[in-house]
């Protein structure tokens, strides 16, 4: 629940900085969300692969919980490096939402 809040905020917070600079960043926020999911499962999987082995239809099952936070967090990150750099207008609004939302705390 706390995540959920957390991404909101940070969405909130992200489009306010991107309006007063014109720059849509909503959409790339949520890229970097689904980007950070999916290299969540596939570190989790990489990391757990023995017990996949045997029925390797079971790595699409996320009802385990198998999601690796920091792998996930590592890669928004270097999407949304890779995002700023390419991007420069981007690249204020886009830090200002990804660091609040992911400290330790949130």
């Amino acid at each position: 629940m706390a995540f959920y809040f957390a991404l909101a905020v940070a969405i909130a917070v992200g489009w306010l900085v991107a309006r007063s600079r014109r720059v849509k960043i909503v959409d790339r926020l949520a890229t970097m969300a689904l980007i950070g999911l999916a290299a969540a499962r596939v570190v989790f999987v990489i990391e757990y692969f023995p017990q996949y082995t045997q029925n390797p239809i079971s790595i699409l099952d996320i009802r385990d919980g198998g999601f690796s936070v920091i792998g996930g967090f590592v890669a928004a990150a270097l999407y949304g490096a890779w995002l700023a750099w390419r991007r420069a207008p981007v690249g204020v609004p886009l830090f200002r939402r990804f660091v609040p939302a992911h400290s330790p705390g949130a």
